[in-house]
Parts: C-alpha cells; structure tokens; sequence
C-alpha cells in the first residue's frame, strides 16, 4: 500500500521554495507520495494591493495556473489547481467548500489514496478546510505565518480569518508554529494547546554554498565597481521601497531578484537598481553568492512582527551580511551575525558598515551560525511528533 502526503500549501507553480515544499520533499524522499492542493484565494487581491496594478499583477499571476487541473510534475508530486468560484462572500466559501471536496475525492479515486492511511497537510491557506472532517490517518496544521496577521485586514475579516484559523487549530492533531510569536497566538485559539509545536524554518545547506561560481548577469552588474545589496523573493507592496532606492543613492547596486506582484514602477528607471524577475531555486545560489550584503526590508505590521523567513537562513549559509527589519525570531537567534535596524537611511549607514569590515572569517561564523538548522533535522523532529 502506498504512503501518501494530500498537502494544502502554498502556489506550487511559483519560483519560491517554501518551508512547506521543503518538508513535503523530504516526505517524499522517504518513500511518501504527495498530491499538492494548490491554494484558492480567501481574499480579495484588492484588499491588501496599494495599487490597481498591484491586484491586476497578482490576479494574471493566478489565472496563468488554471490552465492545470491535475498534473505530475517531473519529480513525482501530482499536483491539483482546484476550480473553484472566484467570490469571497460566505455562500461562496461554502460552495468552494464542497467543489474541493468533490475534486479531492476524485483525485483520491484517480490515484488510489486510501484517506485513513493518508497524511493531511495544511499550510498557510483555508482550502482543505472542508477535508478536516474526514478519517485521516493524521491531520496536520503548519502555521508558517499568522494567516489573520495579514496587512490591510479590517477587524471584520481579522475576526473571520481568526475563526477559521482556531477552527484549523481544533480539528488537527499537530500544531506547527513557525515562531514563538505564532505559537502563542494559536495556543490561545486551542482547546488543547499542548498540540502546538514550535517548528522552525530550516535551510539547504549544501544547496546555500558560497563557493560555486557567481552568476553571469551578477558578474557584470559588480563589474560596474560598486558593492552589491540584494534582495529575493516575491516583491509585493509589503516590501520597504525606500530601502532599495536610498541604497541606491549612497553608492551601491541594488539587485532585485523575484516576480513583480506590487507596484514596482518607481524602481525601474533607476540606473543603479537592477530587477531581475524570478529565478529558479536550483539557480538562486550563484546569483546570492554575488552580493556583498543582503537585504531583509519589510514595512513593519503584525505580520512581519510574527514572521520566520526562510531566506534569512538562506542568506547566512552564504555567509552574506545581512541587514534586517527588526523581526523578533531573527533577533532572538541570530542578533551575533546580523544587523538590524529600522529606517532607510540605517539600512544605507549599516550596510555600508558591514561590507566595509566584511572578511572570510565573518562569513564562516555567518555560515557556522545555521550549520545545524538543516531541514533533515526539521524533518526528523517532524516524524518524531507525528510517530511515523
């Protein structure tokens, strides 16, 4: 009998390797198969777009994936874009409900999952809310991010995305929390919250290795003589602008790499900020190893208050300086190896510092700092809870 994995997680088809990718991979390298949900919207893309262009930007970024029902990708996971109504007002969440439901169970008929030897996932999403009642072997919630700490969510939708997160939080058997701020909130929302684990984000250590060769594109832009800052990921309205443009200003080439989703126009006549688009994964790490320092800039909300990213440990790996937003898991753990500050303008003056007084030695302790954080042992302390 096969072993399966039926994960609800983040956009399968973006160039971004999440946290929850990481693990379903590593579920998969030990002899699990998976069938991937692909996430439906819970809000509007209007509610937290700055511009028309932003939401414009992130509903053509969807639609190019609904051209994919069902399909297995080239390393073995099956992945489903479900159909579903485009609305946001509750009779509409019930019938998504219900034709998630029905696609699922087709799938499980397609494939041959057996629900009650199967592995539910959820991760940052509400799609296979309506699966949870269903005999799973065992039902798992990640909270990667605090999905009702979201930017721009006025108290009424707050207040629903919070029903829904304690609604996730009751019915699974495992809680995951990314951070400590996370763990807490969802302790509150738990009957039992002695099921809320901490599970910190992990990094490919091996894949995050200084010592390959610099990207092409990255040789010439350092060619040009001054040092580079960089930055990626998704690029949304979330993102401190200011930050790369005041870079820009006191002498460094900013280089951005990742798909444009906010409103990004106010960077792309500057001569010294260069937008790359969004590279694959397995080609991230010769474009990062070029940077003389790297950026983690984000306007300050709950949401970034609460949040683990996964590039910081990324960026460390390289052995990269690193000026931060003050996030409080990062200061808490790395506050030795990494700089962190609160306006542009710091961000400029530190960053200035850091790749002044950079060294091979600097970058080893950089590097040593996340030696142990490998997603093997994430995995492993995952199978551990879960007994499998």
């Amino acid at each position: 009998m096969k072993k399966w994995v039926i994960c609800n997680g983040p956009d399968w088809y973006r160039a971004s390797v999440t946290s929850t990718k990481q693990l379903i991979r590593k579920f998969r390298e030990n002899g699990y198969h998976v069938l991937w949900i692909n996430p439906i919207a819970f809000k509007s893309p209007f509610v937290n777009s700055t511009t028309r262009s932003s939401a414009l930007s992130k509903i053509r970024n969807k639609l190019a994936t609904h051209f994919r029902w069902l399909r297995l990708d080239s390393k073995g996971f099956w992945v489903l874009v479900p159909l579903y109504l485009p609305s946001f007002s509750d009779r509409a969440d019930a019938i998504n409900r219900q034709l998630v439901r029905f696609q699922v169970r087709l799938c499980c008929m397609l494939l041959g999952i057996r629900i009650s030897d199967a592995i539910l996932w959820i991760s940052g999403s509400f799609t296979a809310e309506g699966l949870l009642d269903w005999p799973f072997h065992r039902k798992i919630y990640q909270a990667a991010d605090l999905i009702s700490g979201f930017r721009n969510a006025s108290p009424e939708l707050k207040e629903k995305l919070e029903a829904r997160e304690r609604n996730l939080c009751n019915k699974a058997d495992v809680v995951f929390a990314a951070s400590d701020r996370i763990a807490e909130k969802l302790m509150d929302l738990c009957t039992k919250p002695e099921k809320v684990k901490l599970l910190h984000h992990g990094v490919d250590y091996q894949h995050f290795n200084p010592s390959g060769k610099t990207a092409q594109i990255i040789r010439n832009i350092r060619a040009i003589g001054k040092p580079v800052a960089g930055y990626y990921g998704s690029l949304t309205d979330a993102n401190d602008k200011d930050v790369f443009l005041a870079l820009a200003e006191k002498g460094f080439s900013v280089v951005v790499i990742g798909k444009v989703l906010g409103d990004y126009s106010g960077l792309e006549n500057n001569k010294n900020i260069h937008l790359l688009g969004p590279v694959p994964y397995p080609e991230l790490p010769p474009y990062a190893a070029g940077f003389d320092v790297a950026l983690l800039n984000w306007r300050m909300h709950e949401w970034i208050l609460n949040c683990f990213p996964v590039k910081s440990l990324e960026y460390l790996a390289l052995g990269l300086p690193v000026v931060s937003c003050k996030i409080p898991v990062l200061m808490t753990h790395f506050a030795d190896v990494m700089a962190f500050v609160e306006t542009p303008e710091e961000f400029a003056r530190e960053a200035k510092r850091l790749v002044a007084f950079d060294n091979p030695e600097n970058r080893t302790r950089r590097r040593q700092s996340v030696s142990g954080w490998s997603w093997e042992n994430r995995f492993n302390y995952v199978q551990n809870v879960l007994g499998i």
